[in-house]
């Protein structure tokens, strides 16, 4: 049945949020202070878009000349503080705010968000980022229903 219609008013939690995946993005937290806000590893990412082709070609240079697995891991997390790491928070407050949180210094104090200080840290917490990749490659979880969810649970921790 070629060039019928359909006209489904069911399946909009089956569908892509573009705008969620590229510009909106989820939290997603690891600890009870470090929550990420993400945007997804998509087509609808044009951050993603615009330099994973030519990070990932650096990285394979990287690894052809020999560079230190630490070198190719700092230079991944930038890849990924630059195109799917937005912010990082502590939750939210009651009036839907965010807390201050995010890791902390050796003295004890929460590391204001800067794409240096992310990168430092994605490199630092390498468990991170098996997960944060699973995680943001799931275009489910950028879904509205989902993302609902997930802000659901943020106020309720």
């Amino acid at each position: 049945m070629t060039g019928a219609k359909f006209n489904f008013s069911n399946i909009d939690e089956l569908k892509r949020n573009r705008e969620i995946e590229g510009t909106v993005g989820i939290h997603l937290k690891y600890t009870d202070e470090i929550y990420l806000h993400v945007l997804a590893i998509s087509d609808a990412n044009p951050r993603w878009t615009k330099k994973a082709k030519d990070a990932f070609a650096e990285l394979n240079r990287l690894e052809n000349i020999g560079a230190s697995e630490e070198e190719r891991a700092r230079r991944f997390a930038q890849l990924l503080t630059e195109t799917i790491v937005l912010n990082w928070h502590g939750g939210l407050n009651d009036d839907g705010t965010f807390k201050e949180g995010g890791p902390r210094d050796q003295d004890g104090r929460f590391v204001p968000f800067t794409p240096e200080a992310c990168t430092a840290f994605l490199s630092e917490a390498d468990d991170i980022v098996e997960d944060l990749l699973k995680r943001c490659r799931e275009t489910r979880n950028f879904r509205v229903q989902r993302a609902k969810a997930i802000a659901e649970q943020i106020k309720n921790d």
